[in-house]
């Protein structure tokens, strides 16, 4: 940023603000490892996905690490006035000392008239590391899911993000991810 801009920022609060992005805005001041990102009269199918954060060894639980996840509604919109707003469907949670967090919401859907699976952007920072994209779960049974895509994270293993959405008998749907963290950002 050049120094004219930072000045400009720096007399401008609201344009300051307005370089933030949606996962800085609107932190709730305490954090638990469990968030409610649909409300519960939301419409689409109850979801829960339950995940460990892990340094970046792969190994060790990180503790401490918030995590902020969106996605669409059931609509596949992330917010019906469009882009340029924070996703409706939004929230943070901080992991445990194990590294768990849960998010209880619905299944989102695909982009309207695209061609991108439905998936949950995640986010992570604090903790001692930086500011982080994860990769996006998708869902196994989703059409839009290409081969292409099923190897490249099917090569991560553990960490891959195709994972399966489990029906339990109460009608939710489950999904599990392990998310590993990086040494540096990678937020452009």
């Amino acid at each position: 940023m050049r120094r004219a801009e930072v000045l400009v920022l720096l007399l401008v609060p609201s344009l300051a603000a307005a370089q933030l992005h949606h996962d800085q805005e609107g932190v709730p001041a305490a954090l638990t490892s469990r968030a409610r990102l649909a409300p519960m009269q939301e419409p689409g199918q109850p979801m829960v996905v339950s995940g460990t954060v892990y340094a970046p060894d792969g190994r060790t639980p990180a503790a401490g690490i918030t995590v902020y996840a969106y996605h669409t509604d059931a609509s596949g919109l992330y917010h019906p006035k469009g882009v340029g707003v924070p996703p409706r469907l939004r929230g943070w949670m901080k992991t445990d000392a194990q590294g768990r967090f849960e998010l209880e919401s619905i299944r989102p859907a695909p982009y309207p008239s695209r061609d991108a699976p439905a998936h949950v952007h995640f986010v992570l920072f604090g903790g001692g590391y930086p500011r982080q994209w994860a990769d996006e779960l998708v869902f196994e049974d989703d059409p839009l899911v290409d081969e292409g895509l099923r190897r490249r994270q099917a090569a991560k293993g553990e960490f891959g993000m195709v994972r399966p959405l489990v029906q339990g008998a109460d009608g939710v749907l489950r999904a599990t991810v392990r998310l590993r963290l990086r040494e540096s950002s990678n937020f452009e």
